[in-house]
Parts: C-alpha cells; sequence; structure tokens
C-alpha cells in the first residue's frame, strides 16, 4: 500500500488526507464552483495502480445567508420556537438546527433543535447549524422578561366591540421589526381573538375590544412578538361580555337650549350597564339612574338631565361611566328655545281690553330671576321668574292722571242732573307690552320661550280669548259709599269669567252672580276715601285682570251716604201694628230735603220692620245731626224685630235698632198711646249714661277695621236693660259713622271696630257713647286716622339667620307714629314674624329687631302699634305714576354675612 494517500476532486488534487481508521479518512474539500464533481483517494505519488476502484460525486452547495429571525422577543424562560429565514441550502436545506450564541443544538432533531433555550435578558446570536449552514452568519434576538398584567379597564365590555380596552401592567415591549403585538382576548372554549395592540410605556398598552360571545367572561392577556405570542403574559385578568344595549325611545323628545331637562331614555340590556351613564350629542358622560326601580315600567328604562346646548338636534347614547362604549342607535333631542309649560292662570280672558293681562305661566324647569318672552299665539309678552316654577308675563294695572283717583271726567252733564261726573274714562297704560291688544277669538298655545307641543303633537297648554262682555244698562244708579249695594248689570256675552268694573277697582269671584249670559249680579266695592257723596265712577262688564276696553260702553254710578239708626222710640211696638215710632239716627243729606235724587215732592225715606219693607215714613224734627222719622208698625210676629231706614232707590242701611212686638193688653186696649211713649222714656231716663273716655290705639288707618279697646264708665249698663231685650252701647265716631260695641268685657273696658273715616270728617274726630238718644253724654275723646306707613329702605339689607340683628327702617311714619305715646309709636314685622316693637330715631327713621329665622328673603313691614295696617302693599304713587317695590332683607349664614360685610366695606368696584 502506499504510504501516502491523498485525495482528489475532479480535477483538483491531490489533497492532503490522513487515515483516522481502517475504514475512515480525513480531508479538507478544495473551493470549486457550486456542482457535482468525482472523488476519489490516490495511493501514493499520484500512481494510478493505487487509487481507488471507484469514484465518489460530490456536490458542491451555495452557503447562502440567514436574514431573518421570527420572533425577534424571547421570554427568558425560553421554550419557544424560533423560524429562521434567509437564502441557499443553508436554511433551505436540510436537516438544519439552531444555534444560540454559538453553543452546539442540544438535540439531533431539526424541529427541536429551534427551541430557544431558557436565557437572559439581552441580546443573542441565532444561526443555522450544519454541514450546509458554514459561511451562512447568524440574527440577533433579545431575551426580555415576561409581561405582567395588573388590570384591565373597563372591567365590562358589549358583545359587540368597539370599546378602546387600556391594559396596565409592566414589562410592557413595542414591536418594529416584527408583525406587532396583540390583546388576547381568550373566551371558555379555547377560543382566542387576537386584536392590535398600540404600545404606550412599558406599562400602558391599548386595544380595540374585538366581537366577543355575550354573557361570557373573556379572559385577556398580552401577546407581544407576532402572532405565535412569543411574549404572552400569564396573569389571568377577565371582563364581562355584556349583550349590547339598545336606546329605543326617549321622553320628551325636545327640550330647552339651556338644558334642565329629566330625559327618560327607554331601551333594553341596560341591566349590567354599571354605572351607567347618558351621552347627549358630544357632551358626556352624564350621571343616569335607574327610572324603574319598582318594576312598574317593564322595561330598561334610565333617566339623565339634558346639558345646555345650541340649537339642533343630538344623539341620545347609553353607556358605562368606566368608558366601555356608547350606543349609536337613531335616536335624537331636540334643543328649542321654548320651555315645557304645564299650565297658565288665568286659562281665559276677553280679547282687547284696555287694561295689561297679567298671565302667571308655571311649569318645572322655570327658574328664579330668569328673564325670556311669555308667547300666546302670535303674540309675545316679556316675562320674569319670581319664583321657581312661575313665570309672571305682562305687568299690573296702571292709569293716567286724569283717572287715577278713579272718577269720571267732568266734561258735560249727559247723565242728567243729580251726578257730578259724566263720560268714563278708563285710560289704561300698559308699562310694558302684554296681551292687552290682541283682537279675535277661540284657543292659542302658550309657551315660555317659544311655542312646543306635546308628545302626541297637540297643543300641551292653551289660552282662550272671549267675546269681551258688554252692558246695555245698570240697576241701580246709585249704591252706598261702603259698598255692598247689589248691582245688576244687563248685556251680552258674559261668562263666568266676567266681573264689574268700578272705576279702577273690579269685582270678581265672590262678588259676582252670574245670572245668564245676559245678567250679571256684582256686589259694589267701597268708594275711594277722597269721593264725595255724589261722585260716580264709570260701571261695565269686565274681565278678572283688566278694565274693559276704552271703546266699551259704560254707565255711571254715584256714591251715596248710608243711613243707620241710632234709636227709636218706644221700644215696644203692638202684634197688630199700629204704633207710632220715631226713628232716630243719620240719614244722609238727601233725606233732609225732597227731591234730591228721587224727584221733587217725593219722600226719600221709607222704614223697615225686618224682612216687611217698604213702609212708608215722614220727616219729622231734626236732632242735632241726626234726623227723625215717623213710621207705623205694621202687623208683626211676637218677638222683636230690626228696624232699618231705606231711601229711595229701594236699599236699606245696614245699622238698625231692635223693637220688641207685644201682644196688645186689655187694660191697654184702648191706653192712649202718648201715655205709653212717656213711660218708656221714664224708664229710659233711670239707666245711667255709658261714658267712653279712652281708646287704645287711639290712631287707626282711614279704611278702618283696626281693633280699638274703649275704656269708660256704664259701658254694660245698656246690655239688657229692659224685659224687651233691647239695648247695646254705641260708639259714634264724628258726624258720619256709629258703630256698635264687639264685645262688652265690664262697665269700664269693651271692645269696638274702628270704622273709615267719613268723607266730611277730619283725620281727628271725637267719639263719645251712647245708647239711645236720651242717653248722649257729652264726655268724649278725641281719635286720629293716620295713612298707614309706607316703607322705603331697610339697613343693613342682610343679617345672620341664626342670630338676627338690629336695623334702620326708613319711610313715611306719620307725625303721630314718630311721637312718644304708646299707641302711635312704630312696629316691624319681618314675614310672619312681628311684630317687634321699634325705637324711634327722628320722623323719618326708626330701629328694630330682626329676630332669628330661616335662611331666605322676608318682606319687612311698619305698622303703628296696635293698629293692623301694615306697609306690605305697594303704594301707588300718585305723583310719578309708579310702584314701591317691597322691602325685603336677606337672612344669610355666617360666612356669607362675613363676606357681603368685606364687599360694602370695599365700596362699589368703580371706586377702587
Amino acid at each position: 500500500a502506499a504510504g501516502v494517500v491523498a485525495a482528489r476532486f475532479g480535477a483538483t488534487g491531490p489533497v492532503a488526507t490522513r487515515f483516522v481508521s481502517r475504514f475512515a479518512a480525513e480531508t479538507v474539500t478544495p473551493a470549486r464552483r457550486p456542482g457535482l464533481v468525482p472523488a476519489r483517494l490516490d495511493g501514493g505519488a499520484g500512481a494510478a495502480a493505487a487509487s481507488t476502484a471507484y469514484t465518489l460525486v460530490f456536490r458542491y452547495h451555495e452557503a447562502g445567508a440567514v436574514v431573518a429571525a421570527i420572533p425577534t422577543r424571547l421570554p427568558v424562560t425560553g421554550n419557544v420556537r424560533v423560524e429562521l429565514f434567509g437564502w441557499g441550502r443553508s436554511v433551505l436545506g436540510g436537516p438544519v438546527a439552531c444555534s444560540f450564541s454559538g453553543a452546539a443544538p442540544s438535540g439531533e432533531d431539526g424541529n427541536l433543535a429551534c427551541l430557544a433555550p431558557p436565557g437572559g435578558v439581552g441580546f443573542v446570536a441565532v444561526g443555522a447549524a450544519g454541514a450546509h449552514a458554514a459561511g451562512a452568519g447568524s440574527i440577533s434576538v433579545a431575551y426580555a422578561p415576561r409581561p405582567r398584567v395588573a388590570g384591565v379597564a373597563p372591567r365590562t365590555n358589549y358583545a359587540r366591540g368597539g370599546a378602546v380596552t387600556t391594559l396596565s401592567g409592566a414589562d410592557f415591549v413595542g414591536e418594529r421589526d416584527d408583525f406587532g403585538t396583540n390583546c388576547e382576548f381568550g373566551s371558555s372554549d379555547g377560543t382566542r381573538v387576537f386584536a392590535p395592540l398600540t404600545f404606550v410605556s412599558s406599562a400602558v398598552a391599548r386595544c380595540e375590544t374585538p366581537a366577543l360571545v355575550p354573557e361570557t367572561l373573556a379572559l385577556v392577556e398580552y401577546a407581544g412578538g407576532a402572532g405565535s405570542a412569543a411574549l404572552r403574559s400569564a396573569s389571568g385578568m377577565t371582563v364581562t361580555v355584556l349583550a349590547t344595549p339598545r336606546v329605543l325611545s326617549i321622553t320628551p323628545s325636545g327640550g330647552p337650549l339651556r338644558g334642565g331637562d329629566v330625559i327618560v331614555v327607554a331601551g333594553e340590556n341596560f341591566v349590567g350597564v354599571e354605572p351607567a351613564a347618558c351621552r347627549v350629542g358630544s357632551v358626556g358622560p352624564l350621571d343616569a339612574r335607574d327610572a324603574d326601580v319598582t318594576g312598574g315600567i317593564g322595561g330598561s328604562t334610565l333617566e339623565c338631565v339634558a346639558p345646555a346646548r345650541e340649537i339642533g338636534v343630538a344623539r341620545v347614547a347609553v353607556g358605562a361611566r368606566t368608558g366601555a362604549g356608547y350606543t349609536d342607535d337613531d335616536v335624537w333631542y331636540e334643543y328649542v328655545a321654548s320651555l315645557p309649560v304645564e299650565f297658565a292662570v288665568p286659562s281665559t280672558a276677553e280679547s282687547g281690553g284696555a287694561g295689561v293681562r297679567a298671565l302667571a305661566v308655571f311649569g318645572a324647569t322655570l327658574r328664579k330671576d330668569e328673564r325670556m318672552p311669555c308667547v300666546v299665539g302670535a303674540r309675545s309678552a316679556p316675562g320674569e321668574v319670581t319664583r321657581h316654577g312661575e313665570m309672571t308675563c305682562g305687568g299690573a294695572l296702571s292709569f293716567s292722571a286724569a283717572s287715577r283717583n278713579g272718577k269720571l271726567d267732568a266734561q258735560d252733564s249727559t247723565f242728567g242732573p243729580g251726578f257730578k261726573s259724566s263720560r268714563p274714562r278708563l285710560d289704561a297704560l300698559a308699562t310694558r307690552g302684554a296681551f292687552d291688544a290682541f283682537r279675535g277669538e277661540g284657543f292659542f298655545a302658550v309657551g315660555a320661550g317659544g311655542l312646543r307641543s306635546a308628545a302626541n303633537g297637540e297643543l300641551a297648554v292653551v289660552f282662550h280669548f272671549r267675546k269681551p262682555a258688554e252692558a246695555t244698562s245698570v240697576r241701580p244708579v246709585a249704591g252706598f259709599a261702603g259698598g255692598g249695594t247689589v248691582v245688576r248689570v244687563s248685556g251680552r256675552h258674559m261668562t263666568a269669567e266676567t266681573g264689574c268694573a268700578f272705576g279702577a277697582k273690579t269685582t270678581y269671584d265672590g262678588g259676582v252672580s252670574l245670572e245668564s249670559s245676559a245678567l250679571a249680579r256684582c256686589e259694589s266695592p267701597a268708594f275711594p276715601e277722597n269721593f264725595a257723596v255724589g261722585d260716580a265712577v264709570a260701571v261695565a262688564p269686565s274681565d278678572a285682570l283688566a278694565p274693559p276696553g276704552a271703546d266699551a260702553p259704560a254707565f255711571p254710578f254715584a256714591s251715596r251716604a248710608e243711613p243707620f239708626v241710632l234709636d227709636v222710640a218706644p221700644v215696644s211696638v203692638q202684634e197688630p201694628g199700629g204704633t207710632i215710632l220715631r226713628v232716630f239716627g243719620v240719614f244722609g243729606e238727601e233725606h233732609k230735603k225732597e227731591g234730591a235724587a228721587g224727584g221733587r215732592g217725593r219722600d226719600v225715606s221709607a222704614c223697615a220692620f225686618g224682612a216687611v219693607a217698604p213702609v212708608a215714613a215722614r220727616r219729622a224734627d231734626f236732632f242735632g245731626d241726626s234726623a227723625a222719622l215717623v213710621c207705623v208698625s205694621p202687623a208683626l210676629a211676637r218677638g222683636g224685630v230690626s228696624v232699618r231706614v231705606g231711601d229711595a232707590f229701594g236699599e236699606y242701611g245696614r245699622v238698625g235698632r231692635d223693637v220688641a212686638v207685644a201682644a196688645t193688653r186689655k187694660d191697654d186696649a184702648f191706653a192712649d198711646a202718648a201715655t205709653r211713649e212717656d213711660a218708656d222714656e221714664e224708664h229710659r231716663k233711670k239707666l245711667d249714661r255709658p261714658k267712653a273716655t279712652a281708646a287704645y290705639p287711639d290712631v287707626a288707618s282711614p279704611f278702618g277695621g283696626a281693633r280699638v279697646v274703649v275704656s269708660g264708665a256704664f259701658l254694660d249698663t245698656h246690655a239688657n236693660a229692659d224685659e224687651n231685650g233691647l239695648g247695646g252701647v254705641f260708639l259714634r265716631f264724628g258726624g258720619e259713622h256709629v258703630v256698635r260695641l264687639a264685645a262688652v268685657v265690664s262697665s269700664a273696658l269693651a271692645l269696638a271696630e274702628a270704622p273709615p273715616r267719613g268723607a266730611r270728617d277730619e283725620n281727628a274726630v271725637s267719639v263719645a257713647a251712647f245708647a239711645n238718644a236720651a242717653t248722649f253724654s257729652e264726655t268724649s275723646f278725641v281719635f286720629a286716622f293716620a295713612p298707614s306707613p309706607t316703607l322705603v329702605s331697610v339697613s343693613p339689607k342682610h343679617v345672620v339667620s341664626k342670630h338676627g340683628g338690629l336695623v334702620t327702617v326708613r319711610g313715611a311714619f306719620g307725625e303721630r307714629m314718630s311721637s312718644s305715646r304708646g299707641a302711635g309709636s312704630p312696629q316691624c314685622r319681618f314675614g310672619s314674624v312681628g311684630p317687634t316693637d321699634a325705637r324711634v330715631v327722628d320722623a323719618a327713621s326708626a330701629e328694630c329687631f330682626a329676630p332669628a329665622r330661616a335662611e331666605g328673603g322676608a318682606p319687612v313691614a311698619v305698622s303703628a302699634r296696635g293698629d293692623t295696617m301694615f306697609s306690605f302693599h305697594e303704594d301707588e304713587d300718585e305723583a310719578r305714576g309708579s310702584r314701591t317695590k317691597k322691602i325685603v332683607l336677606e337672612y344669610v349664614d355666617e360666612a356669607e354675612a362675613a363676606s357681603r360685610d368685606a364687599r360694602e366695606a370695599r365700596g362699589p368696584e368703580w371706586l377702587r
């Protein structure tokens, strides 16, 4: 055998070779082009005799290169399959194994050899291992910690998907060279759904939730590195998948621009949407609550409050407040300029009219101090919300200077003699726009800020304009100055809402009795105190809120004094009648002469014995300022009866005297009537004369009505002076009014009600007590009529509600109120608390202590001590035709009071 062995590859050789054993030798292949080449061994010096008997075929391959690996990031725990991509036999030829950082593969199986082993955090080189991989190179992959998911938001998702799910945790990575990272949503049946993930940071990642199976729990994991999820978390976080909610309808379907309406959202699959929220347009989330907690509606309903928005429509959606998304159903809420109105007061009125028609509109969403137009049909007027839920539209009635006192213009005497006034004028001036000029009849929609219809398309609130009532005659044509006369008004178009306008006053409700559309009976009000007997006002049918129009027919109605009876003699009459009765009293100027109002030569007086009237009367003598009439009693039932005096208009005074009706005695059957009268007179003289010496208070409003405590002597003497039950003590105020003592406490103390000041009386009148004409006493006292106090301002304008405080009130208190006498000193009232005594500072100011009360505003009023007239009412300024506003004291907490005091101390903004 040859001592030297060499190898030959094609024509290239010899190539040094060595024997490894008797059956194997090693050599190094020379470089050649790719392809097939014969290979053989030579047995020394190239001798042919020493060559191998046969030739091997050896293939030269192109090595190629490894260019990519998937995945590029591996967990430090390893055990992840790695795929290499490249060209040449190093990758495409097999079997191929993977080498990590030059380490030899651990197994012979190529498939197992490409599993990544465990490693530390960092980069490693991955290449192909094997005979064909020489020179193929390697690719770098990174070992990273396994991601950890600590939280998922929201924890509730809808089956339709589409919500943005946020993963929070640690060791998140972002892939650039790979297919990216994903969110893995796994179900209980093993199905996995991947969604592309947006890398935010190593602790936050987001993805869009895919469509999932409803009513299940989905496992959410972080998967990084292609679809094989090489970097996959194993945290076990779950989310609840709910059925997709739907919005079917809303109520109401629209609302005001400012928002605030409660929207009831009806739909399905709202159960489990917690915490529930609404979204209107792009505004959300809005708090929502269950509208069917009792289960009475029988469906999924939520309530939420509409936000403020510009005019237009906005989609209403429902969703979870945690961000699981909102519904996208085509249910829209319309924003309009009007507010929902529930009802209006009044709901009907006459069309036209000369005065301002005030209208109160009520709605749950009307907010205090808000201003908006009030709309009726095609007309609108400014409105003001004085308190929550109520808006006042229009204004109060005001009169021109020529007709402010309610009188008629004395231009001519078309109504004949006996009247000082003639042509009616009702010049009402509207202080701001209203519905006084509305023409036409029918039903018109009412709205706040605009008009809106109900859900069924019908008008929610309507106002009825009626034909104006017209009068053709008024009977009687004169009534008592103190009011109470029943006036019959004949005309047409009268309804239950029709009243009677007496000058500036309108009688309504209890003062009107509607007989038919052509006849109404009205009770006349009291004439103003500045009217003289005989002055007239215009009378016409009127609406409840406004006087009749300037062109409406009106009729004059004159004032006349009411007759009242002071005493009668004798104090008893016979049952068969025929007793001559002398009646003493104050009967007015028209009773002192014939023909004043009833026609020349006609007696204007008559007597009434209970319900028996008229009974003819004739004038007798006069007793001071009082007149005397003589009447003959008719046949009456046994007992007692009240004797009153009437006038030519067939109306009788309301103040009378009681007489007894006694049976005829046999021994007196033929007695002289004069003898019985003398006996009664003698009996009357035996009684003590009542005396009135003082009253508390001794000052009252000229309108009357004040309760007065009277002190004197013998005030109870005539309470039951004789067997007939006659008696009673009277007080005469000046020359026109007489009142009976309301209650007798003792012989020295009694109670009475002060009458209104007489038209011919001064501000101070003399008051005396008497029981009958024979018991007039010379003892009297002075009683004053003072105007009600007027409050102008209060300072400070706020006090602490918990403690109250001292305030100074300023206004017109009158001379008697500024005196030191107890009856005239002022008192204050704060809301319904009071009165509290006040200390007079000067003629125009006083100090009161405001008591503690709840927070809020309290109207402040001032009165004379003992008087019942407070300054709560709005006083009309005769000179300027304006009205003073109510003075309100604000009760606030201590913090607010300190803040207001600090602002007042700094002064106004422009002065700083």
